[in-house]
């Protein structure tokens, strides 16, 4: 009787450990994803070369890639070199929005996160011709309420978002970074004529006028608006005015203000 107790008694020590085992085995694992999901970094680029682009120290969230590395930003302006991604969901679909992340370097391996600006560019559109708009009304939507060609661009404290009014004339924003509000605020709008086709140019004095912008004037802002305020849909809106103002102000092949 006592030996049949006995076994018994092991026996269930020897589930007991198993059990402990078994336990101890499933949190260590847990443990361990946990670990990894911790310390995991999304560097993820659209190829190697952007990868390579990326700073260490700088992770971007999951699910997202980087198309675009901008360097050489120095906002702040303390001769260290910030620098601008720009991430999206991926595979792009007709209205991906694409973000432009800003991070303030403090020395050759740390960055700190400043800013995330989702507001700059237009939504993704695949493909830009009347046949693809036509059978995609999502991208027809996006096409007819955003401006198209918008060019942006950070260099030292300030950021400029650029895009073309109707016909040939445009438009960029100036954002100048100011320390004691710690943001960018938009100081002037300036207007331009654009690049003129090679077929609308008829006068060989002309020939310049294809290899860039002809600045016209600038309208001072007065009033405080922050980057984050900034809407490339009203923009568009505004631009029916601003255009008809620059035809009736500016000839477009002298330039002169008439």
């Amino acid at each position: 009787m006592r030996h049949k107790k006995t076994k018994q008694i092991l026996e269930v020590k020897q589930l007991y450990v198993s059990v402990l085992l078994t336990y101890l085995v499933l949190l260590n694992f847990s443990c361990q994803a946990q670990v990894d999901k911790v310390s995991f970094c999304n560097r993820k680029g659209t190829d190697k070369s952007i990868e390579k682009a990326i700073p260490k120290g700088i992770c971007i969230p999951d699910n997202y890639i980087v198309d675009k590395v901008v360097t050489g930003f120095d906002f702040n302006k303390d001769a260290k070199s910030d620098v601008v991604l720009r991430y999206s969901n991926y595979p792009l679909t007709d209205g991906t929005i694409r973000r432009y992340a800003i991070y303030q370097m403090v020395n050759d391996t740390t960055y700190v996160y400043k800013k995330d600006l989702s507001n700059l560019a237009i939504p993704y559109i695949s493909i830009l011709t009347r046949s693809y708009l036509e059978l995609h009304p999502k991208a027809d939507s996006l096409f007819n309420l955003y401006p198209v060609n918008v060019e942006i661009s950070f260099n030292s404290d300030t950021i400029t978002v650029s895009h073309y009014v109707p016909e040939y004339y445009g438009k960029t924003y100036i954002y100048l970074f100011n320390p004691s509000e710690d943001n960018w605020y938009l100081t002037k709008i300036r207007y331009w004529i654009g690049e003129l086709p090679a077929w609308l140019v008829k006068n060989d004095n002309l020939q310049e006028k294809l290899y860039g912008k002809v600045y016209l004037e600038d309208r001072i802002i007065n009033v405080i608006t922050q980057i984050d305020n900034f809407d490339l849909v009203k923009s568009k809106l505004a631009s029916g005015a601003e255009s008809e103002y620059l035809m009736n102000h500016y000839d477009l092949f002298n330039w002169s203000k008439k």
